[in-house]
């Protein structure tokens, strides 16, 4: 399966710095061991912003997009649970133009912490948790919920990863499929450091 930067299905998850994310007050994420189990990998591509929007956007608070590389600083006015921005990526499947990752990042200069959401389609193994791979960095997080929308992973990302996706060029989201298929959506970190501190100096302002 090819993947493409984003479009509808997984659309209407989109995290505006939502409810989720911003009230989870315990890291969810930790290192881990590598699975021993077969990958299958898989290309991606972006999708286009104005594919990805989800149906919140109608009525919720008037966001200001910019790309930097393949990420996008999104900012809201009125704020969202405080806060101005976050940054996101977004991915679709080519065959289906259907939403297959979202990652999104919000610095919360109050409580100096980053608050981290990732979004997946349904239907794989939960209990193994999902990989995020960047070079030697290995992250391993446990699924918080789902809902018919898709499965999604929230709260506070270590200063590690946060400094790994700076410092990268690319990672690599890593789940079960079934016991013997490992499933990998590649994401690239092209733009994310400058992404990241633009967000991050407009949620200080």
């Amino acid at each position: 399966m090819l993947f493409r930067h984003a479009t509808a299905a997984l659309a209407t998850c989109v995290l505006v710095l939502g409810a989720a994310a911003a009230t989870v007050s315990t890291p969810v994420l930790a290192k881990s061991a590598k699975a021993k189990v077969e990958e299958k990998s898989s290309e991606a591509k972006p999708a286009d912003a104005k594919d990805a929007k989800g149906p919140e956007e109608a009525t919720g608070p008037k966001v200001a997009r910019e790309r930097m590389g393949e990420w996008e600083v999104e900012c809201f006015d009125p704020k969202v649970n405080g806060l101005s921005c976050q940054i996101v990526q977004k991915l679709v499947a080519t065959e289906s133009n259907k939403l297959v990752l979202i990652v999104s990042i919000a610095f919360d200069p109050n409580s100096k912490k980053h608050l981290m959401q990732v979004a997946l389609p349904l239907n794989f193994m939960l209990k193994p948790g999902v990989e995020i791979a960047i070079g030697d960095q290995r992250t391993v997080a446990q699924v918080d919920r789902c809902s018919a929308d898709g499965c999604f992973i929230e709260g506070v990302a270590g200063d590690d990863l946060v400094n790994a996706m700076a410092n990268g060029a690319k990672a690599d989201v890593k789940f079960l499929a079934n016991a013997e298929k490992r499933l990998v959506i590649p994401f690239s970190l092209s733009g994310f450091s400058q992404a990241y501190e633009k967000m991050k100096s407009r949620n200080a302002a």
